[in-house]
């Protein structure tokens, strides 16, 4: 069970509904639509009786009770696995009401400037430039926090830059004085997984926001696609939230091989599948249809096979944010719109 799983009824459901390492039944039923109610036992209401019994047939327990259990097939694959058991959890504990404050990304902000987290449910921040004492504070608020870490590029205000460089390859494109950084080299792996994000989750932060997967989409090699899976199964084994920033060209591709996405993350969170950001003229755009639907499917690919998802988009068009809103309400899915790109 990660650390920062704090959303509602998490730990009545960390307590009572973890899975046992039993052999799982999961019979073929007739096609049918996915799931919209959740309500296995038909009592008229989705709550934790339906997440344990779904919980107790997947087990083999006589005393299940599913009598309606097209409302429990999640994923619409006419069956029920331990993969609908998941997406029910999360159905589960998601908030009955979304709110602008649910998740919020600050990388831009100091610590002097913490209040302006202080509504938000669920953060992401860079921690290091903040004292555990702060964190500490955060939590006591009651505050779940995540912490940025660059796994594929390094930049040049970072302390080890000049420890690093030698292992970069190209410029980012967009950021000034950053640097995709080559993964496969095992010195890099060995800063991440040993020095940088310990230092880190020393701090007592809930899990990390891990940035610049994207090295896979910029140098799709057999040597990149094992360094990044590397170091995303290093942090996985430090017993810690893990959320991808986009990733999606390496993600899919791990889906594709046959390898399980939660073995590398807990969750994914997308920037603009509905904005666009124009850099050239430092404006804020949207997406056309095709690009909105691909990064679409990737997101709801990644929720069928076990991942939670955020969305980050940037936008003040007032029209569109309803339109984020309502797309994340109805895959149970959570979002932060920032009107900058500094995430102040």
């Amino acid at each position: 069970m990660k650390r920062n799983q704090k959303m509602r009824m998490a730990c009545f459901l960390a307590a009572a509904i973890v899975l046992a390492p039993l052999t799982l039944r999961s019979p073929v039923f007739p096609p049918v639509l996915a799931a919209e109610t959740g309500d296995l036992t038909g009592d008229g209401k989705f709550d934790a009786d339906d997440v344990l019994n779904l919980q107790k047939w997947l087990l083999g327990n006589k005393d299940a009770k599913a009598d309606d259990w097209q409302a429990a097939d999640y994923n619409a694959d006419s069956k029920l696995d331990a993969r609908d058991f998941t997406l029910m959890k999360r159905a589960a504990s998601a908030p009955k009401e979304y709110t602008d404050h649910s998740y919020g990304v600050f990388l831009g902000i100091e610590p002097e400037d913490i209040e302006r987290t202080l509504d938000y449910d669920t953060i992401v921040i860079d921690a290091q430039y903040f004292e555990p004492e702060q964190i500490d504070a955060l939590h006591k608020s009651g505050h779940t926090v995540y912490s940025y870490i660059n796994i594929g590029s390094v930049e040049d205000f970072r302390s080890y830059y000049n420890d690093y460089v030698k292992y970069t390859i190209a410029d980012y494109e967009n950021w000034e004085g950053e640097r995709w950084v080559d993964v496969s080299q095992e010195a890099w792996r060995d800063f991440i997984l040993k020095k940088l994000a310990p230092k880190i989750l020393a701090k007592g932060v809930d899990g990390l926001f891990v940035d610049n997967v994207d090295i896979y989409y910029i140098k799709k090699t057999p040597e990149i696609f094992e360094g990044v899976t590397k170091i995303l199964k290093g942090l996985q084994e430090m017993d810690t939230y893990v959320s991808i920033n986009g990733g999606d060209t390496f993600v899919m591709d791990y889906i594709k091989k046959g390898g399980k996405f939660t073995d590398v993350a807990d969750a994914v969170n997308q920037e603009t599948i509905f904005s666009a950001i124009d850099f050239d003229n430092e404006r804020f755009l949207q997406h056309d249809e095709e690009e909105r639907g691909y990064f679409q499917n990737y997101v709801e690919t990644v929720a069928k096979n076990g991942g939670d998802i955020y969305l980050l988009e940037y936008t003040k068009d007032a029209k569109l944010i309803e339109q984020i809103k309502e797309y994340c309400r109805a895959h149970h899915f959570r979002y932060y719109v920032s009107s900058t790109l500094e995430l102040l």
